[in-house]
């Protein structure tokens, strides 16, 4: 029997993988999710924020560096966090990550099941991309890279794959930089995946003659620029402004 024959009410095998996942850091690996120092920080920043309503502009645990002028770039991964911490404790935190992480992985292997990949070839890849970012699997701001980064590209197939609207593309790149920009430094990435885009149709566009094609990569390249602009755009939507970006640059 195969996966797309089985009865409706059994789990399909992404939703065993995001199981297996979810107890390997939950009931195998409890305290790995909180393996990383940089950790306390962040929760340290999320109190101050939720505490005193405003994000915090000077260091605020170091010993070297004590009120020195700080630029808070994950602060509403920080503040997340702490609200989490405060609900519920370092278990409800814990809960939280662990399924983000698990979840991806289920998104993923539903991706590639949708594309038409072989259910035992998907399963081996996504086996062997847990492996390869376990290291990364902690309580981080670098989890909203994770999915910033697959936001993007499934909303950019999509949108090249004509199953969303101009319209929709925008909004919700929109929505997904605005999310990112405060929680990690990494969404560039975003506009790396965005100029990947942009470059291959202007590529193609510059290489074919007249025809439908042509002018399908012509209407694509208009899209992906004023999606440039918009994202661009939102990315100042952060507590620094332009200032976020020399920061991270210098």
């Amino acid at each position: 029997m195969t996966e797309t024959t089985r009865p409706s009410w059994l789990p399909s095998i992404g939703d065993i993988l995001f199981l297996l996942v979810l107890y390997l850091l939950l009931g195998l690996l409890p305290d790995f999710i909180f393996g990383d120092g940089s950790t306390g920080w962040h929760f340290v920043a999320g109190q101050y924020i939720l505490e005193h309503g405003r994000v915090p502009t000077v260091d605020l645990v170091s010993y070297t560096f004590a009120s020195k002028e700080w630029v808070a770039y994950e602060w509403l991964f920080d503040a997340f966090i702490a609200g989490l911490e405060k609900i519920g404790g370092l278990r409800l935190v814990s809960v939280a990550c662990c399924s983000a992480i698990s979840f991806m992985f289920l998104l993923l292997y539903r991706d590639c099941r949708r594309a038409g990949c072989h259910y035992g070839l998907t399963l081996v890849l996504c086996i062997m991309g847990a492996f390869v970012s376990a290291i990364h699997w902690l309580a981080r701001p670098h989890l909203v890279t994770w999915f910033g980064v697959y936001l993007f590209a499934k909303l950019l197939s999509d949108f090249y794959h004509e199953r969303i609207s101009a319209g929709k593309l925008w909004l919700f790149l929109a929505l997904t930089m605005l999310i990112w920009v405060n929680c990690h430094p990494a969404f560039l990435m975003g506009f790396a995946i965005l100029f990947i885009y942009w470059f291959c149709d202007l590529f193609a566009w510059a290489g074919m003659a007249a025809s439908e094609a042509r002018t399908k990569c012509g209407t694509r390249l208009k899209a992906l620029t004023i999606s440039g602009a918009i994202v661009g755009a939102v990315s100042l939507i952060n507590p620094y402004g332009f200032k976020l970006y020399q920061y991270i640059f210098q």
